[in-house]
């Protein structure tokens, strides 16, 4: 598609006198950014989906994620990824909804920073609760073979919230015998939420506001830059 792209734009070049070749810059941009915003997109719907070819697809072979309870390989995530899904019972749902996306582009690289918010059913104890996490994706993305993939994805967490489905069924004890002092004042229901199951939060997690969200920034802007 690039290549057809291409030529048409040299044609269109050709035919105003060279004077085509910003909006071709431009419509290379769009394409660019087109491509980049369908690709964190695809990751994140095919992980709910269970897809987990177009998951892989999504990111270069050396591709990294950290998220709330891992910070490591793609194909670790996705293993990992696979357990979690067989585990879940039939009324328990999960659904990651991004929007706001912001590209910026130099060359084969990019960073596209955008909001997500995980919205979770699980049955806890017998009871459906509902989790909401809110977070920003903060992703590197690179052109490789003249196809764009998350080279790096970390996602960086700001609060959260759990509902229970039937407030008037669920005793105080149910939340008397919650220890939510251990996890991150952020995501403390999401991370009481994961360890249930096993799942815990990794060194690398970040929070909004944090040196380490600081730290992950930085080192994008350089990496981004070139370096």
């Amino acid at each position: 598609m690039t290549t057809r792209l291409n030529r048409r734009l040299y044609r269109l070049n050709l035919k105003w006198g060279g004077t085509a070749m910003p909006d071709a810059e431009r419509l290379q941009n769009m394409l660019d950014k087109f491509e980049i915003q369908e690709v964190v997109t695809a990751a994140c719907y095919s992980r709910d989906s269970a897809d987990w070819d177009t998951l892989r697809d999504s990111y270069h072979p050396d591709g990294k994620v950290t998220v709330s309870w891992h910070s490591g390989p793609v194909d670790e995530f996705i293993e990992r990824s696979k357990k979690m899904m067989a585990a879940r019972g039939p009324q328990d749902f999960v659904k990651h909804v991004n929007a706001n996306q912001r590209v910026r582009l130099n060359g084969d690289r990019a960073i596209i920073e955008y909001d997500v918010i995980l919205h979770n059913r699980r049955i806890m104890d017998g009871f459906a609760i509902d989790f909401h996490t809110w977070s920003r994706y903060f992703d590197q993305v690179e052109k490789r073979d003249d196809k764009w993939r998350i080279f790096i994805r970390s996602a960086i967490y700001e609060k959260d919230r759990m509902d229970p489905h039937n407030p008037r069924e669920i005793p105080d004890s149910f939340y008397e015998d919650m220890n939510l002092e251990q996890y991150p004042l952020n995501i403390r229901y999401h991370c009481w939420r994961n360890a249930k199951t096993g799942q815990k939060p990794p060194e690398g997690l970040i929070l909004a506001r944090s040196e380490k969200e600081k730290e992950v920034r930085e080192a994008a802007e350089k990496w981004l830059a070139g370096g």
